[in-house]
């Protein structure tokens, strides 16, 4: 389960602390409130997917259970860090090189994380 409602608290967080971030979700089950900072992508191409990583200041992935993780892999091969949850396996993640590891589902937390990467441009 990717969580996409922690992923959307977060990122209404930080709007509330004053960041403009937007928040695009790609995938076909999710339910998505009506809001200016989210944006639900339906079945894109894998052409629009990677631009959209590769465009993207973080990828975030909030998951209970994951695999290997390649939308991890995807966001990381273009460059864009990740914030992702104790889910994913640790050899994917290195802490303050590729991205940050939230070992809860707080989505302060993850705010907490997504504002670190916004604030530190070697990450």
């Amino acid at each position: 389960m990717k969580n996409p409602q922690i992923s959307i608290k977060a990122i209404r967080i930080l709007r509330k602390r004053g960041h403009n971030v937007k928040l695009v979700i790609i995938g076909d089950q999710v339910n998505v409130p009506s809001d200016e900072s989210i944006t639900l992508r339906r079945s894109i191409s894998e052409e629009e997917k990677v631009k959209i990583l590769c465009s993207a200041k973080a990828l975030i992935l909030p998951s209970s259970y994951e695999g290997f993780s390649y939308a991890s892999l995807e966001a990381m091969a273009c460059g864009t860090p990740v914030v992702v949850s104790g889910a994913v396996p640790k050899e994917v993640v290195i802490g303050g090189f590729n991205g940050i590891r939230v070992d809860s589902y707080n989505p302060i937390d993850y705010a907490n994380a997504l504002e670190r990467l916004l604030k530190d441009e070697k990450l």
